[in-house]
């Protein structure tokens, strides 16, 4: 990241010389991006809230609806989930007027997550298989096993566990057939509910017993 960061200064030096707002932008955007996965959130804050002064000023419609989206990922990640939710609305708005279907796809399942940590599970279910509709028209075929996972984590949640097993399973297809290293993350989800389950089977059997 030391060296990405540098690099990025230097290019945007290069920009502010030139005038060009729109790679002054982009650039303020990749070392928002930087910190943020850093865990710096206030100084990517700080450079989104700089990119997308810009992308407004100059209309760059793509660059705002990316940039609040990002805004959003930030605030998601900080629990601050009203004001996130406010920012992928706004977002999801933008990719709409621009016709960007990987970015509305990307927004819903965001908001769905937000929704599934807030236990809001109904809507969830309804903002995932949104987002799975889309992602099947573009056939991307590992975003699709995202929010099939997505899916199975809300079923296990509501004890809905036959369900939650077959979104698990059809995720773990794609991710195996992908060679994603998701499938791991998947196939544990897997061995933990079918645990789950072998326990409650025997909990049932044990209650039965005792009854006779």
């Amino acid at each position: 990241y030391e060296e990405a960061v540098k690099l990025y200064n230097q290019s945007l030096r290069t920009f502010e010389e030139l005038g060009d707002k729109s790679g002054i932008a982009s650039t303020l955007g990749q070392l928002g991006n930087i910190h943020s996965h850093q865990g710096n959130y206030e100084e990517a804050v700080k450079l989104y809230n700089q990119s997308l002064r810009i992308t407004e000023e100059i209309g760059d419609k793509s660059g705002i609806a990316s940039t609040l989206h990002q805004l959003g990922t930030i605030h998601s990640h900080q629990g601050n989930y009203e004001e996130a939710v406010k920012l992928y609305n706004q977002s999801l708005r933008t990719f709409e007027e621009l016709g960007d279907k990987r970015g509305i796809a990307s927004t819903l399942h965001q908001l769905g997550n937000i929704h599934s940590h807030q236990g809001n599970y109904e809507e969830a279910v309804k903002l995932y298989n949104q987002s799975l509709k889309i992602k099947e028209e573009l056939g991307d075929k590992g975003l699709i096993a995202t929010t099939l996972a997505q899916l199975g984590t809300i079923h296990e949640e509501k004890e809905e566990h036959e369900l939650a097993l077959q979104f698990y399973f059809t995720a773990f297809k794609v991710f195996d057939i992908l060679g994603s290293p998701y499938r791991e993350l998947v196939q544990k989800n897997i061995e933990r509910l079918e645990g789950k389950m072998r326990e409650k089977e025997e909990k049932k059997k044990k209650k039965w017993w005792k009854i006779f």
